[in-house]
């Protein structure tokens, strides 16, 4: 008897709660900003960099993030985009307000020249798409993700990608013999 007295309580508080507005107000997406690239290493085909991530949630409460997934695409003066590679990274807790999280990722050093060559002064135009599985205790839902940024290459990585196109590394003979 005292169960079900305090299971109908419950509910006539849930009830209440719900229709005062404090619960029913709509949930604001949070954005993504793209913090810093810090170098982390070259190899021939590849350049691996770390992605500093700020997420602004401006909710009240926070969500675990079981997996963040995007690529990353390069975007020319035209507005083209260009793949350039991918990142992820799992079991995220976002609080209200700004978290900040590093996402390890690894782009084709070929397509990091090219994007290069077409844009001035080391900066190029950032494109993440994606999507973060948000754990909701009972179930998990996709909630996608697209944001567009400027950035700064760092000096150590164009001067290395300088290089490795000069002596030919992670190009084919068909790259040289298409350029113009």
């Amino acid at each position: 008897m005292v169960k079900t007295l305090l299971t109908v309580l419950s509910l006539v508080i849930l009830v209440g709660v719900i229709n005062c507005g404090c619960i029913n107000d709509k949930l604001k997406e949070p954005t993504f900003t793209v913090d810093s690239i810090d170098f982390k290493g070259v190899d021939s085909d590849t350049t691996n960099l770390s992605i500093r991530l700020i997420i602004d949630n401006p909710n009240p409460i926070g969500v675990h993030v079981n997996k963040i997934v995007f690529d990353i695409y390069c975007i020319d003066n035209n507005g083209n985009s260009k793949y350039l590679g991918h990142g992820e990274k799992n079991n995220i807790d976002i609080r209200s307000g700004k978290t900040t999280i590093d996402i390890p990722i690894t782009l084709s050093n070929k397509e990091l020249i090219e994007a290069l060559e077409k844009n001035k002064n080391n900066k190029i135009t950032l494109e993440i798409d994606g999507s973060a599985n948000v754990d909701l205790k009972i179930t998990s839902v996709n909630v996608p993700f697209k944001t567009r940024q400027t950035v700064q290459l760092p000096e150590g990585v164009v001067s290395y990608l300088e290089t490795a196109k000069k002596m030919g590394i992670g190009f084919s003979i068909e790259d040289f013999k298409n350029q113009k």
